[in-house]
């Protein structure tokens, strides 16, 4: 699970393995913001505020074994949510 942008095509992500995410109530979370990740690897590479690329969340309920992603709705289109399944490592609904 994980956090990332969605830039020009591409998906920049950060994530942490299952057992070292954070629980967040039923959820497994990556802990860092977009705000974080903004500063820390593309504020200088693209001249931009930090909301102003699309992005998203993938978390992990660990009570029901499923991954959710949290994504902005303009790249809620299959192409991209399998790309995103792909990136995170999501092989079916239930893991």
């Amino acid at each position: 699970m994980g956090i990332f942008y969605y830039i020009d095509g591409k998906i920049i992500n950060e994530t942490v393995e299952l057992n070292y995410a954070e629980n967040y109530g039923d959820f497994k979370i990556y802990k860092g913001s977009h705000f974080d990740m903004w500063r820390k690897v593309l504020e200088k590479k693209t001249n931009k505020p930090y909301d102003y690329f699309p992005r998203g969340r993938v978390v992990y309920n660990y009570n029901e074994g499923y991954f959710r992603m949290f994504i902005d709705k303009c790249i809620n289109k299959p192409e991209t949510i399998a790309e995103i399944k792909q990136v995170f490592g999501i092989k079916d609904e239930k893991n």
